[in-house]
């Protein structure tokens, strides 16, 4: 297809709210985001996870949008998203992880930070690595 429907989350500790709406705001509009509309929804605290997107309280802003498919709309996209994640962890959020897989590796590893935890026991339940999937090509070095 010329053009697809996306999502992107993005998972904001509820004291940092309004901070985190302008910053989203303004990259948006720097970057000329085809954006539908973005959802709003509180998420209760799930420290327990070692890849938790909610060690506290948060807001989650799910942003629908609509991208081309060139690669030259994909490396807009990157961008803003890149720069979406630098708000997010500017502001002590979290990003969703299974959506287009662009955040740096540096990235991944401030938002997530038990990731290498993560890994260990991924590595001793599956050795081998049969389950596997973009998510683990780009951050699982095993």
């Amino acid at each position: 297809p010329e053009q697809i429907y996306v999502l992107r989350e993005y998972f904001i500790p509820v004291a940092n709210f309004d901070k985190f709406v302008v910053a989203m705001k303004d990259i948006f509009i720097k970057n000329k985001v085809n954006v539908i509309n973005v959802s709003i929804r509180h998420t209760k605290a799930s420290p327990k996870s070692l890849l938790s997107w909610a060690n506290e309280d948060v807001f989650s802003f799910v942003v629908y949008y609509r991208q081309k498919t060139t690669k030259n709309a994909i490396a807009k996209v990157k961008k803003w998203s890149l720069e979406m994640i630098d708000a997010t962890i500017k502001f002590g959020g979290a990003y969703y992880l299974p959506y287009q897989i662009f955040a740096t590796n540096e990235q991944f590893n401030l938002v997530y930070p038990k990731a290498e935890q993560f890994f260990k026991l991924k590595q001793k339940v599956d050795p081998n690595n049969r389950f596997s999937n973009k998510l683990w090509q780009k951050y699982y070095k095993n």
